[in-house]
């Protein structure tokens, strides 16, 4: 499931970053720019240390903001944090035991996974969004690889703020950088202000999507 809604926002121009540094975005007066970022199958060659974000995941109202991969060392139950604001209905983790292994069994999988990345949007020492991916191996297409993006999610206090617009140019790059031949992810049909979002950073409506929810095994 994919809902978001509509950003502005971007990088400031004019100004040398080493590849291994955080990219960082202005909340205001930013012209966005796309720059080369590794691909999504590299490992993350940032040297910041995991962000530790407060107990609602909702940062604060103002400041910048930083887009870097997931890592090992970030809390799970933290970056599920942000994600329950797409589905508020879903199940929090549990802090028995048991789900807490089960998150982070997930988690280590999620990393594990080859073609796996998922995208962060940090500000200062908080989770404001999250955006995953998925770098699928494909044999049309000339054998190009495509992506899947999943998860798209922005804290509610930084919303229309550029953080969204920001995380899906980011994938953007990573798939160019994969060799990707097209990028694509399925929004809830009563998200129509996440669709017009989409269609502005230049996704298009041109397949009809199914889905069938599966009951878990006991």
């Amino acid at each position: 499931m994919t809902g978001v809604s509509g950003e502005a926002g971007g990088e400031v121009p004019g100004r040398r970053r080493h590849p291994g540094q955080l990219r960082r975005y202005p909340r205001r007066h930013a012209q966005a720019r796309r720059r080369p970022v590794p691909p999504a199958h590299r490992a993350v060659t940032s040297k910041s240390h995991a962000v530790q974000p407060g107990p609602s995941g909702v940062g604060p109202v103002s400041g910048d903001f930083a887009v870097r991969a997931a890592v090992p060392q970030d809390d799970p139950e933290q970056v599920f944090d942000v994600l329950w604001q797409l589905a508020p209905g879903d199940a929090r983790p549990d802090p028995a035991r048991l789900a807490a292994a089960r998150l982070a069994a997930a988690w280590r999988d999620l990393h594990a996974q080859a073609g796996r990345r998922l995208l962060l949007a940090v500000a200062g020492d908080t989770f404001v969004g999250t955006l995953d991916t998925l770098v699928v191996p494909n044999l049309t297409h000339g054998a190009r690889p495509y992506m899947v993006v999943e998860n798209v999610v922005v804290a509610p206090g930084w919303r229309r703020r550029g953080v969204a617009r920001t995380l899906v140019l980011a994938a953007f790059d990573d798939a160019t950088a994969a060799g990707c031949y097209k990028v694509q992810l399925v929004s809830n049909a009563a998200r129509i202000e996440a669709h017009e979002f989409y269609a502005s950073v230049g996704f298009a409506q041109s397949a009809l999507g199914y889905r069938r929810y599966l009951a878990a095994a006991s």
